[in-house]
């Protein structure tokens, strides 16, 4: 009978020691799956895998590791096994050739808070819904009639620089340039115009800060506890307790604005209109006026809560991403002052008037577009990852089994010295039509390839192109303290230090 108190407790005990156990036997099985394929890759650590190298700096990271283990590698994030692919060819499979079994993103972990999926996460077959509605209003040939828009939003910017130049102070370019993004994706997207720069208070601008990416990047804490309670809590109940990547009160901001304006437009003539990326999906949405192919097979139509999500999504793609790619193109002016003075040159010989920049401008600085391309090239730090549905051998001896995630680093591909000769040195003449024709075209691939391409190319290259020729038909950038000295820091920093010059 002395004994019978215990009996519980060595009970107890010994459930918790099975539950640790089954924990390290999954944690083991799930950790050895790399191995199982043979590829190199760096030790991880018990259920953190290789996440603390990112400390150092993602692009930092992948380098250091292509360097180390080759073209093809694994690593984990967390428990989550990753297959790390810098080899064009396997590019080529994974983006094209059996893009049906790469045909997606892993999901998040944690709640977006959309009132639908997003077109970055979207399934196989939603995403070929949505993306075969939404690929005409992204065509060069309607992003062409958005130019009178980004325009009038780097007159904005003008006005910002003037005050910069006549102060002669160092700025940095990233953060000057997230106001312009800003600006134009509220005009492009929502169809508002919202001048961030001299009314930073705009309840439009307040609540964009919300659901900025780069503050997602800096890992709010709420988004950590909502990462760490996932592995216990489900999906619906972290909604419900607010713990989101977009805040409830912004989305429903976002919401009401939209339901707004596409009300609005619904009562116009045609003609009165603006002609923008929201009035191109409300045409998707209610007159199924775009151009689709005959044997399209799904609805062509996108409900309330897709334009919503869509518009939303766009703006978390292309704010913070096209601000880094403005920044990083200011520091390299700054850094080549012998490349800058060329390109000064060109837009002055072929802008066709002060203060504007016409689309047909852009089609002729040559000089402009290899610059953009070898900043591409060298500092965007892109990586495109694809989640494997269904068992593929992308390469000789080399099969992916279903749930890894493969990731295309084109990041070290664009320094690959099979590819680029001297990669380290900024050569914008690497992107003359000669030197495009004779390389392997999967080395460069910024924006992704195959039918999961970047679907806002188009406006990103256009608004880019746009604002470094409109301020170098007045300025010139000079290095300053402050100013990064090294490539490939990706478009996600900040601390782009530069000047402005007036131009003689």
């Amino acid at each position: 009978m002395s004994f019978y108190p215990l009996y519980p407790l060595s009970l107890s005990w010994g459930l918790f020691a099975a539950f640790i156990c089954l924990i390290l036997l999954y944690g083991y099985r799930t950790m050895s799956v790399l191995q199982k394929l043979g590829v190199p890759g760096p030790t991880p650590l018990p259920f953190v895998g290789n996440l603390l190298t990112y400390r150092k700096g993602q692009s930092v990271a992948f380098r250091e590791w292509r360097q180390k283990y080759g073209r093809v590698y694994g690593i984990y994030e967390g428990l989550a096994p990753k297959l790390v692919i810098t080899d064009p060819e396997i590019a080529k499979n994974v983006f094209v050739k059996d893009f049906s079994n790469f045909p997606m993103r892993m999901p998040l972990s944690i709640p977006i808070g959309l009132p639908d999926e997003t077109l970055i996460f979207a399934t196989f077959s939603d995403h070929k819904r949505r993306r075969g509605i939404l690929s005409p209003a992204f065509s060069a040939a309607k992003v062409k009639l958005m130019v009178p828009l980004v325009n009038r939003c780097v007159d904005f910017l003008m006005e910002n620089l003037e005050k910069l130049c006549v102060e002669d102070t160092r700025f940095d370019a990233k953060r000057v340039f997230s106001y312009l993004t800003l600006d134009v994706m509220a005009s492009t997207a929502f169809g508002v115009e919202v001048n961030s720069q001299k009314d930073p208070q705009h309840a439009f601008v307040q609540n964009a800060r919300k659901v900025d990416l780069s503050v997602v990047g800096g890992m709010k804490p709420s988004l950590i506890v909502a990462a760490v309670l996932s592995m216990v809590v489900p999906m619906d109940v972290l909604e419900k307790w607010g713990l989101t990547v977009c805040p409830a009160d912004a989305v429903s901001f976002f919401h009401s604005i939209l339901e707004t304006i596409l009300t609005m437009r619904t009562k116009q003539q045609p003609e009165e209109r603006r002609m923008d990326l929201l009035e191109l999906m409300r045409a998707a949405r209610v007159e199924h006026s775009l151009d689709l192919p005959e044997d399209f097979e799904f609805e062509k139509s996108l409900s309330a809560d897709e334009v919503t999500t869509d518009a939303i999504s766009f703006f978390l793609a292309g704010y913070d991403t096209i601000a880094g790619l403005l920044g990083t193109m200011a520091v390299n002016l700054a850094r080549y002052p012998d490349i800058q003075d060329k390109l000064v040159q060109e837009v002055a010989a072929v802008t066709s008037k002060q203060d504007y920049v016409e689309r047909e401008d852009i089609q002729k600085l040559e000089n402009l577009e290899m610059f953009l391309n070898e900043t591409l090239r060298m500092d965007s730090g892109a990586r495109f990852p694809r989640l494997c549905t269904q068992e593929t051998e992308i390469s000789e001896g080399l099969t992916v089994p279903v749930g890894v995630e493969v990731i295309i680093d084109s990041d070290s591909l664009h320094i690959d010295p099979e590819y680029w000769p001297e990669p380290g040195t900024f050569i914008p003449e690497r992107f003359t039509k000669e030197e495009c024709d004779k390389r392997e075209p999967f080395a460069f691939i910024p924006f992704g390839q195959g039918p999961r391409m970047c679907i806002g190319m188009h406006l990103a290259l256009m608004a880019t192109k746009i604002t470094v020729a409109r301020v170098l038909q007045k300025y010139r950038f000079l290095a300053c303290t402050g100013t990064p000295t090294d490539h490939g820091l990706g478009f996600f920093v900040n601390n782009q230090w530069v000047k402005l010059e007036r131009l003689d």
